[in-house]
């Protein structure tokens, strides 16, 4: 059966409307809200386009409040998702993350952070709650980064096949 209220007899048959189902809603009437422009997150900003995969991935466009046009989502246990950058000047900086929480998502979705390819923070969240920092972004690290270091931040999907893992945006924020 397909989802919807759409049925037919045979495979040859053309498809109904079922009575017995409730109608469905045009498309254009379907909230679709979109994201954040990139242009308007301050700092520097790694959008989900931009971080190397492992295993399945899959795209998503809808909801409020992601970075850039979509952010990744992955049920498939292990999967990666690694965001890479190198540190324009030296200083004090924040390293947060983006994802947009909803009650379907994975409670047990892996978070590192790494420094020069050595692990320095290893976390695991719930994707199912709020952002603490608003505007759907979370801190994971902060500290004293020299100009030309190499970090990453590595999302690694849960192993609840009903609860996807969210991969959308790194954030870079240089203290004042």
């Amino acid at each position: 059966k397909l989802p919807g209220n759409q049925r037919r007899a045979t495979l040859e048959d053309a498809f109904t409307a079922d009575p017995a189902l409730p109608a469905l809603e045009p498309m254009s009437q379907i909230e679709v809200v979109g994201g954040v422009e990139i242009e308007d997150v301050p700092g520097i900003v790694i959008d989900d386009s931009g971080a190397k995969v492992t295993g399945k991935w899959g795209h998503n466009g809808y909801g409020r409040g992601f970075v850039g046009p979509n952010y990744k989502l992955s049920k498939d246990p292990g999967a990666e998702a690694r965001y890479e950058f190198e540190f324009p000047e030296s200083g004090e900086w924040e390293i947060r993350f983006s994802w947009v929480p909803r009650d379907d998502r994975s409670t047990k979705t892996t978070i590192r952070v790494e420094r020069d390819g050595e692990v320095i923070e290893e976390m695991v969240v719930d994707q199912t709650k709020a952002a603490g920092l608003g505007n759907g972004w979370h801190s994971l690290a902060k500290g004293e980064w020299k100009k030309g270091t190499k970090g990453a931040v590595v999302i690694i999907a849960g192993d609840d096949p009903e609860a996807p893992s969210v991969a959308d945006a790194v954030q870079l924020l240089k203290a004042e």
